[in-house]
């Protein structure tokens, strides 16, 4: 009986990992599983290459034009939206700094990108496009982008989730939205970063006892930052 009963919660709790996995209905294709890169899409209207750049032959159209040499992958060639016929080549690149970055070649114009998305993880579902990875970024930030007259728009959000549970480096103040002082919490302090607001270039933190308050970006600083574990945006 408890064998059957711990059999169970495995497969509960596998099942309910699967249910919550994101877009767990799109093929996934690995590009590097150690660093957490890789891209899911649709397979009903997607065809997968995953050739590196270099080996490509020089018959194919994308090799004639392709001028970059960072070992570039052509991942795969696909619709962006279900109700347009225009498809798009995929190609993953690190760049010269190590800035992962997916671009997307229309196939009806191959000598520049159309226009690039700066990631670790991109999911294709056909009505918009899925962003998640810190890359140029402070944190892992999602986005969503859709196409419209064939160029990419990013669907605002009233603010971006962080859920980073850290600590401060240095001593912190928390303000109200008028720039009021909240609270004043030393070093070490352990806190959570909420949320972020792209518009006024701030952070929603979180205290332990569960007061919040914003902290400005010109305050969390450069490296080293005051608050721990957000990432320098930059080369």
């Amino acid at each position: 009986m408890k064998f059957r009963l711990t059999f169970m919660l495995l497969c509960i709790c596998g099942l309910s990992f699967a249910q919550n996995e994101p877009f767990g209905y799109l093929q996934k294709l690995e590009i590097n599983s150690e660093e957490g890169i890789y891209i899911k899409y649709n397979t009903q209207f997607t065809e997968v290459f995953n050739q590196s750049i270099s080996e490509l032959s020089d018959s194919d159209p994308l090799r004639k034009n392709y001028s970059y040499e960072f070992n570039d992958i052509k991942l795969l060639k696909t619709r962006l939206q279900t109700d347009s016929s225009t498809e798009y080549f995929v190609v993953f690149s690190y760049g010269p700094s190590f800035d992962p970055v997916f671009m997307f070649y229309r196939d009806d114009n191959l000598s520049e990108p159309a226009f690039s998305i700066y990631a670790l993880k991109l999911y294709i579902t056909g009505s918009a496009i899925y962003s998640a990875g810190h890359t140029n970024n402070y944190f892992n930030m999602r986005r969503k982008f859709v196409v419209q007259q064939n160029k990419l728009v990013e669907v605002e959000q009233p603010f971006y989730y962080v859920g980073l549970k850290t600590k401060t480096l240095k001593p912190i103040k928390l303000s109200d939205n008028n720039g009021k002082v909240v609270a004043t919490l030393t070093k070490d302090y352990n806190i959570e970063v909420l949320m972020y607001d792209a518009e006024q270039k701030k952070f929603l933190v979180s205290t332990e006892f569960g007061l919040t308050g914003w902290v400005f970006l010109k305050d969390v600083g450069t490296m080293p930052y005051t608050i721990d574990k957000l990432f320098y945006n930059g080369d």
